[in-house]
């Protein structure tokens, strides 16, 4: 007996008679199963689909983890609240654009603003007067130099592609062996003696980039065996802001991100030119993950149930051959347990029956009363 979870070695032990009449390798397998698992993980709600997590946010905007897809549901700062899509600021209903607006209304709500490249943008800083909010002074809007780092050195031996915008934003070319390609190639520094935020040197004996980058468009990394941490960095000053935190397994990073409107209110009594109050807030909210392959033998399936599977690598050999009626019923099928197996880890079916307990409201006021 045992109720450990549904490992890929597991999963290949039960399921690999279903795939090309159990001679194929592990990675047919993992094609497979992959097949099978992205399209359920879309139609039913799966044990290990959500989570609980908790945020800490210091500005508006926050970027999701990378192995989370969505917010279903949130509170902030102790309260229920709303989430609107990205559309919202073009609806009739709606506030408008949002960026027009200096301060918020005080009402806290998410917005949904997309996916990009990095987990922060590439700072802006116009003036020298705001160094107390973004500690650069001096610096302008001309763009940054990056930089990365990693621990394994093993891991700075390779290299990131980046491109992006310079100041006119106009995208950035480099030359590479006499040919111009999109982007820049950029060398993954050591923190010092492997430790996360020990820099060793000066930045003259570092790989940094030659281009200064306004707006990252998008970053190349190849599988590494620990994260890589991407910086833009203003080498006169020594001020860095942290991009992104990739892992090792990514390779085209994508960070869904959302705003908390209201968040920069200004104080009762504040005039248009005040600036907004950043008093931090706490979101917790309930999240979608995002399908995660397995490939490793220890790699925990995202499918944790072998009939469910199995239907579906029945059904997707019948698409393959041809008969999308059967592939398509093998599939419901695989649907319909999996609904009746979250049905029956609920701790109650169907929908909750709310119970008059008020006496005002009830018949039990008059009874409450004929006791005295």
């Amino acid at each position: 007996m045992t109720g450990n979870l549904i490992t890929f070695a597991d999963a290949f032990a039960e399921l690999k008679r279903y795939v090309d009449e159990g001679t194929c390798s592990s990675a047919t397998f993992a094609a497979r199963l992959a097949e099978a698992e992205q399209r359920l993980w879309e139609k039913a709600e799966l044990r290990l689909s959500t989570s609980r997590v908790r945020i800490r946010v210091r500005n508006q905007h926050f970027p999701l983890p990378i192995e989370v897809d969505k917010i279903l549901h949130t509170d902030i700062d102790g309260a229920p609240t709303r989430i609107f899509n990205e559309p919202y600021e073009f609806l009739s209903s709606g506030m408008g654009d949002l960026d027009y607006y200096t301060t918020g209304n005080g009402t806290k709500y998410l917005q949904d603003v997309g996916e990009f490249p990095v987990q922060f943008d590439v700072p802006v800083i116009l003036s020298i007067e705001d160094d107390e909010t973004n500690c650069a002074a001096g610096t302008t809007d001309d763009g940054w130099t990056l930089v990365a780092f990693a621990s394994d050195i093993e891991d700075c031996r390779l290299t990131l592609t980046v491109r992006g915008l310079d100041r006119n934003s106009d995208e950035i070319f480099t030359s590479q062996s006499g040919v111009f390609s999109p982007g820049e190639v950029l060398g993954i520094n050591q923190w010092k003696e492997s430790v996360e935020g020990e820099i060793f040197g000066k930045w003259s004996n570092m790989h940094i980039s030659t281009k200064l980058f306004k707006q990252v468009l998008r970053v190349y990394k190849p599988a590494t065996k620990g994260p890589v941490t991407l910086y833009a960095v203003n080498t006169s000053s020594n001020q860095m802001y942290l991009l992104s935190k990739m892992t090792p397994e990514t390779t085209v990073p994508s960070y869904r991100r959302y705003r908390i409107v209201g968040h920069g209110a200004t104080q009762p009594g504040a005039t248009s030119t005040d600036e907004p109050v950043r008093d931090g807030s706490c979101v917790l909210a309930i999240v979608k993950k995002r399908y995660m392959r397995a490939s490793r033998d220890t790699d925990i399936i995202a499918v944790q149930h072998i009939g469910a599977l199995k239907n579906m690598f029945i059904g997707i050999n019948k698409e393959n051959a041809g008969d999308l009626n059967g592939g398509l019923g093998y599939e419901q099928n695989a649907v319909r347990i999996l609904t009746e197996n979250k049905q029956g880890r609920e701790q109650a079916n169907g929908v909750p029956t709310v119970v008059d307990v008020e006496h005002q409201l009830s018949g039990g006021a008059m009874s409450y009363g004929l006791l005295y």
